[in-house]
């Protein structure tokens, strides 16, 4: 073994990060590597040059110059890590600021303010300072301990719903001024049943007299509204812009989907240390974040991989149990 190799498993011995039954050492690496550069990333934060303060372009160039370094000492290795270094700079940042880890204010960033969550002996950790001993799954820091003192519930760290899905269903429907809509214009309405495969959205709408979603204008100015047929009557009521902006129309479409019993189940195997899922549907931002942060893309062929992930066996189960209190299923393949 090589010296280089030599640093590999170091970085993998630190950061815990454990190679799956029969998975393929070349992608173990690049897993390894992943979690490398989200941790010399986050270490960007303190370094501070001059009271110069960091920028959203220095937090990304410290990615790509790791990226460069990356593929010099692992040419082997890298050959199979092809994901485009902007969109990987752009991945990276979208998630740790999502997610809390990073303060975004005007020309500067900065790291967050230590802070802990608890789910058994399982501790989240978010702006830790990276001399402490902490584990990595994807790009997402932890630690275990039996100490039980915690500062906030994961909820409130990593900006989750407090409701249920269910429990957001009859708030979003409940008392609701509905009154009669005629749109002459092409109209998309979410898709309930499935095969989901075939897109999120179909043409027809469903008059069953279920409540569901429709949709209508050009893509950067697409309005939404709730609706529902009666009487052979379209009944409406539109969504304000917050409701539906940034990809958040996926929550109502996962309280719906939800609510009419036909939200997939998230499918997870276990390969010895790691833990393998595949999102049947998509979950909406903030649970999708959450789920990014700490755990890897299948693959490091192109990004987003949203649907197909990798996961700590170690903290899996403290995800799972999270997902799960907010009403969304995993099933075991």
């Amino acid at each position: 073994m090589n010296q280089n190799e030599d640093l590999l498993n170091e970085i993998a011995q630190k950061l815990n990060i454990k190679k799956g039954i029969s998975e393929d050492s070349s992608l173990w690496k690049q897993r390894v590597i992943y979690s490398a550069i989200g941790f010399m990333a986050l270490a960007s934060l303190w370094h501070i040059e001059d009271d110069e303060p960091i920028s959203i372009v220095h937090f990304k160039d410290r990615i790509e110059k790791q990226i460069y370094a990356y593929r010099e000492l692992y040419p082997h290795i890298m050959q199979r890590f092809r994901v485009n270094l902007e969109e990987l700079g752009q991945e990276l940042y979208d998630i740790y600021k999502a997610t809390g880890f990073i303060y975004h204010m005007p020309n500067r960033i900065s790291a967050s303010k230590e802070t802990e969550a608890r789910i058994g002996t399982m501790v989240f950790i978010r702006g830790a300072n990276l001399k402490k001993n902490v584990c990595m799954s994807g790009l997402g820091t932890y630690f275990k301990s039996t100490d039980t003192f915690t500062q906030k519930t994961l909820s409130e760290m990593f900006r989750l719903p407090e409701q249920t899905l269910e429990e957001e269903y009859n708030s979003l429907v409940i008392e609701r001024d509905w009154s009669v809509i005629d749109i002459n214009q092409q109209v998309e309405y979410l898709r309930l049943y499935p095969p989901f495969s075939r897109g999120y959205w179909k043409e027809s709408p469903d008059t069953d007299g279920s409540v569901s979603l429709l949709r209508f204008g050009m893509p950067s100015e697409r309005i939404y509204y709730l609706y529902k047929f009666e009487n052979n009557q379209c009944l409406g009521k539109a969504l304000q812009y917050w409701r539906v902006n940034e990809k958040e129309y996926r929550r109502l479409a996962n309280v719906l989907l939800y609510h009419k019993g036909t939200l997939p189940p998230i499918l997870f195997s276990e390969v010895g240390e790691i833990v393998k899922i595949q999102q049947q549907y998509l979950l909406p931002p903030s649970e999708l974040c959450f789920l990014k942060l700490y755990s890897w893309p299948a693959n490091f062929l192109k990004l987003p991989s949203d649907f197909n992930r990798v996961i700590s066996k170690e903290i899996f189960g403290a995800v799972k149990e999270t997902l799960e209190k907010l009403g969304y299923r995993f099933t075991k393949e």
